[in-house]
């Protein structure tokens, strides 16, 4: 006969079994957010003219107000001078399963961010951080806002604050 010892001991091991495989696929971010995603920032947009496609900021954003923005990177490449950040649109206003979700940023003096299929990029001009990030990497950027056809939009420049 088999000892009742042994029975909860076979029993314990597969419960502690069980508990690490489900630890082991579940992917869990432990990573802090200070400020918004680039998704809850582009849902709280509007279109610029009704159908256009083009967002700028609600009127409740002022001249040279900040806005941090913290997100994942999905995708980067790095010059001497610059590096490029992609990121993904994972919000659901603007969202278009049958045409792709595609539509335009409007920033400050024309240099706007183009969302194609929910991907875009942001470049950060004379800084190679190539060895500082990685793709899976957060990220917090700093932006302001200026005003541009009598609409808040942002402007343009972006500033790494930290990961």
């Amino acid at each position: 006969m088999i000892d009742k010892r042994v029975i909860v001991l076979i029993g314990v091991l597969v419960v502690v079994a069980i508990l690490v495989l489900a630890f082991s696929t579940m992917k869990i971010d432990f990573s802090s957010k200070s400020g918004n995603s680039f998704s809850e920032l582009i849902d709280s947009m509007e279109e610029k003219i009704p159908g256009s496609l083009e967002l700028v900021l609600p009127s409740t954003y002022t001249n040279n107000q900040q806005i941090t923005i913290t997100d994942r990177i999905v995708a980067m490449e790095s010059t001497d001078y610059s590096t490029t950040f992609y990121f993904l649109y994972t919000g659901t206003k603007w969202a278009n399963e049958t045409t792709g979700t595609d539509f335009e940023i409007l920033t400050y003096m024309g240099g706007n961010i183009h969302v194609r299929h929910a991907m875009f990029s942001i470049t950060i001009v004379a800084v190679d951080l190539h060895a500082m990030y990685d793709i899976g990497d957060m990220i917090t950027l700093k932006t302001s806002v200026k005003i541009s056809g009598g609409k808040p939009v942002l402007s343009g420049t972006w500033v790494v604050m930290g990961a």
